[in-house]
């Protein structure tokens, strides 16, 4: 040993030394040394020293400190110098002797390193590492050897891309089968490190069909023996089989009809004595003991650890929060997503297995009650309210930071399902007890409690009012000062909405926000960051779904610096990014809040300032603001709400101005960069095209009668907007596929308006040509090279006939949904009855060119009424919108449609409908 080594040896044995300044001293002086040549080919040879001691060689893997920095200079956090190629042949060679290393620290240690180098050098500068760990594994008199390449596979594998395993599975693959089938040799340990390489590649791969087949067999004989209980090394390779499986289903469909017969009884027996397993180690509570246990990498499983965890976590309970946070699926989380599957893909059959169990999960637990049984009643869900009550007294106990955590969780859980009357008693200490964990909590744990803080609001409606004076103050003031952090700002805003909802509260709420807002938006240049957007977040939020008095107090307050606001706002093209997104979500929530006013206060708005057309003035200023082609386009994204609520609130206002309307509305959706935005004006015409019923084509003749930049006129524009959607699977008519226009209302709205004008059949819809059906150009499989040299080629349909299909296709689509929805529904009725037109609509249908000809038409648009009813999840946009319109009507395309089929019927001959009127 030189003197050099020696002298490396001597300073690692110091950076272990108890004495802070020695350590510190040697610590500083290998950093120096790192900068020196041949300072990693150094450590590598004391790690490969099996002569030194256990803790000298572990130390020496500061290596791969040394390689992530001094190894490539693309490498983020890099230093100079870079090591040499000589020094990286030496570095590479030494660890791959060190692969058979019989302590597991040091094997996973060198496994890191050498998956670390192979990120940079592998396969163009290490071609021969591939190779090299495919002869260890396929050697059984090593088992050590072994051990390392799998290891080392397994971390390689995680990194791998579709180039590299493609070239890899046919050599890997069978070497690894050998290890999982033969349990005899190998350990549950390296076998699931083994399947976990599978896992990795089948992630990349989902191509090679055969793969998986001679798996199928090994994952059979795994799974069919019952889950033991004291054996985690077991589970560890059971789920890598799930996680494997889960891959081969994922990628390969075929397989549940074909191969996947052989695993389901084993994976069903895996499941069903698990439960065992579940029910003693987390619900009765039975403590096993891993002392002296090991993890694959070397990690002592122990009780040391697990305190040390837990008294970091008893020290910092938003730790615990983060940390816990990072681990949320659970076996309950799970369980409840697996039930969820069963009814829905088997219907009432698979319903009435679920409460079966369930009778008979309550009358095994009846049955350990009587028998004396201690945990009973564990499985009992007749305890949910003993939980509870636990829960809200442990809030308010002295107890360690993670229980009152656990507690919140539990409340959070439990509360939204629970009567009234148990957290009536508590509920003074309880909500006293979430003030207190609000005002000490970080952002991780203030979401938590204000979680909690909502769904006991939420659960306490009835004695809330009492209590609205104290908590009403604390959340305002936790809102004001966290408005520049939009998670914690909406979870205090979401709090306030449940608490403005309780029976009581909205009036004395209204009398605290009302005060602190006026001169927030009086003044909104003289504001922090964020907080006039808030503000308007807050007080759209007491306008929605409010009595008219607390609308009109609102407006008093709000309306006239709200309408400044937006048509103050400054050039945005002149400001900083970030006052630039400030700015646009400032305009944005004004917009917002403006609709909601709207909606709010309808007629009776225009009277509330005194002077009726200074307001609709004002109004009209903001929605020509807002269409203003020269304004950014998301300042604009809420514009079509806006001018939704003035259209259906103040229609014999807005009707004056539909010209001027128009105008602004095509230019600023030739101006806009955001496909939102041209969707949600797209919806303004289609609610204008409604207004205009019972003269439509007289509308589609204003739309020709105005110009439009770049085209003939606006109807042209909206020829090439329309041709565009329909290009595009996302347009508006593909129901719940929808990209852009979303929501059971704007869906309605536009479909039904499109009805309106195909039902005209004016002229100029019939002479837009768009994109019909593809072509087969050339026979055979058509690769990348050969698509850019023979691009597709579509046919041409005429505008009618394309719009026409879509909708058929949405209302197949729609009928599929009916179906799962409900077996029992009105289809087989629809069937058996009403064919009294049946063959004029098809042959109707085969005149237009539907995809769905020879099918019953009218269950189709009663499965598209029944589908519109059924949706209750919209937006508030969608709310708002929908609640006021009249054409909100579940039957209104039904309607249409049923009309002018009864019409067409009468007809012998089938003819185009929807052909130019000159050409009928």
């Amino acid at each position: 040993m030189d003197q050099d080594q020696q002298w490396l040896i001597n300073c690692l044995n110091a950076s272990l030394d108890p004495d802070h300044q020695v350590r510190t001293f040697a610590e500083a002086s290998l950093q120096q040394a790192s900068s020196q040549s041949g300072f990693g080919v150094a450590l590598a040879y004391i790690a490969a020293n099996r002569k030194l001691s256990f803790g000298l060689r572990q130390i020496s893997f500061l290596l791969k400190q040394y390689i992530k920095k001094h190894w490539n200079e693309d490498e983020e956090g890099f230093e100079h110098p870079v090591v040499s190629i000589n020094e990286k042949a030496s570095i590479r060679g030494i660890l791959l002797s060190l692969l058979d290393d019989p302590h597991k620290k040091i094997c996973t240690a060198v496994s890191v390193a050498v998956s670390t180098i192979a990120q940079y050098d592998w396969p163009d500068d290490w071609p021969d590492l591939a190779p090299f760990l495919l002869s260890l594994i396929s050697d059984q008199s090593k088992l050590n050897a072994v051990h390392g390449a799998i290891r080392c596979l397994a971390l390689i594998s995680s990194d791998m891309d579709d180039k590299m395993v493609p070239k890899l599975i046919p050599v890997l693959f069978p070497s690894l089968l050998t290890i999982v089938s033969s349990p005899q040799i190998y350990d549950k340990c390296l076998r699931s490190k083994t399947l976990s390489i599978v896992y990795n590649c089948t992630s990349v791969l989902g191509v090679l069909s055969g793969v998986y087949k001679p798996w199928m067999e090994q994952f059979s004989s795994i799974l069919k023996h019952p889950v033991p209980s004291e054996d985690p090394d077991d589970w560890s390779i059971r789920m890598e089989v799930l996680k494997c499986l889960n891959q081969f289903v994922q990628f390969f469909p075929a397989i549940a009809d074909t191969n996947f017969t052989v695993i389901v009884g084993p994976l069903w027996h895996t499941f069903v004595t698990s439960l065992g397993v579940y029910e003693r180690s987390s619900i009765e509570g039975v403590e096993d003991s891993y002392d002296g246990r090991y993890d694959s990498d070397g990690a002592e499983k122990s009780l040391e650890s697990f305190v040390i965890q837990v008294h970091t976590w008893s020290l910092d309970a938003n730790q615990y929060v983060a940390d816990e946070d990072d681990n949320t699926y659970s076996c309950r989380v799970s369980g409840a997503l697996l039930l969820e599957e069963i009814t829905t893909s088997c219907g009432h059959e698979g319903l009435n297995a679920v409460i079966d169990s369930l009778q008979r999960r309550i009358s095994e637990s009846q049955q350990q009650k009587d028998s004396g049984a201690a945990g009973w009643w564990k499985m009992n869900q007749q305890v949910t309210e003993h939980f509870l009550y636990a829960a809200v007294k442990t809030v308010g106990m002295d107890v360690p930071p993670p229980v009152k955590v656990g507690a919140c969780r539990a409340l959070s859980e439990l509360l939204p399902d629970s009567s009234g009357g148990i957290l009536q008693p508590h509920a003074l200490d309880l909500f006293s007890s979430l003030i207190d964990l609000l005002n000490n909590a970080s952002d991780e744990t203030m979401h938590l409690v204000l979680e909690t803080l909502q769904a006991a609001v939420k659960a306490g409606h009835g004695i809330l009012a009492s209590i609205e004076p104290i908590i009403s103050p604390i959340i305002l003031n936790m809102w004001a000062s966290h408005v520049s952090n939009p998670f914690i700002s909406i979870d205090a805003l979401e709090v306030l909405e449940a608490i403005k909802n309780a029976t009581g509260c909205i009036h004395p709420l209204l009398s605290r926000v009302l005060p602190y807002i006026r001169p927030i938006l009086s003044n909104p240049h003289q504001q922090p960051d964020g907080l006039v957007a808030a503000s308007l977040d807050l007080v759209t939020m007491l306008v929605k779904n409010a009595p008219i008095d607390v609308v009109k107090a609102v407006h008093q307050v709000s309306f006239d610096s709200v309408v400044r606001i937006v048509l103050q706002s400054n050039d945005h093209s002149e400001m900083q990014e970030m006052n630039l997104i400030v700015l646009l979500y400032t305009d944005q929530n004004a917009t917002q809040c403006l609709a909601a006013l709207v909606s709010g206060g309808k007629q009776d708005l225009l009277v509330w300032s005194g002077d009726p057309g200074f307001t609709m003035r004002s109004l009209l200023d903001v929605a020509s603001r807002l269409l203003d082609p020269d304004l950014e386009s998301s300042g604009s994204l809420f514009v079509g709400s806006y001018i939704l609520q003035l259209i259906l609130h103040l229609p014999s206002q807005m009707v004056q101005h539909i010209h001027d309307l128009v105008i602004a509305l095509i230019r600023r959706m030739q101006s806009s960069q955001i496909a939102g935005l041209k969707s949600s004006l797209l919806l303004i015409f289609a609610r204008l095209v409604h207004m205009s019923v019972p003269h439509v084509e007289q509308f589609i003749d204003l739309l020709v009668s105005i110009p439009a930049e770049g085209h003939q006129n606006s109807f042209a524009y909206l020829k090439c907007e329309l041709k565009n959607c329909l290009l595009h699977p996302e347009f508006v008519i593909k129901v719940y596929f929808s990209g852009e226009i979303q929501g059971a209302y704007q869906i309605k709205v536009t479909t039904t308006a499109l009805a309106l004008l195909l039902l005209t059949g004016h002229v100029e819809l019939g002479n837009i040509k768009v994109q019909g059906h593809l072509t087969k150009s050339a026979a055979g499989i058509t690769t990348r090279s050969k698509s850019k040299l023979v691009p597709d080629q579509w046919t041409l349909s005429p505008l009618p006939e394309k719009i026409l299909a879509l909708l058929a296709d949405a209302l197949l689509e729609i009928q599929e949904q009916v179906d799962g929805d409900n077996e029992d529904s009105d289809w087989e009725e629809v069937q058996s009855g009403d064919n009294e037109h049946k063959d004029g609509i098809d042959d109707f249908k085969y005149s237009v060119g539907a995809a769905s000809q020879g099918r019953p038409t009218y269950e189709y648009l009663d499965a598209m009424a029944k589908a519109f009813e059924a949706d209750q999840d919209d937006d508030f946009e969608d709310e708002y919108l929908s609640s006021a319109d009249p054409l909100n009507e579940a039957s209104l395309l039904y309607k249409i449609f049923i009309n002018h089929l009864k019409t067409v019927a009468q007809f012998s001959v089938p003819i185009n409908l929807f052909a130019p009127q000159s050409c009928r």
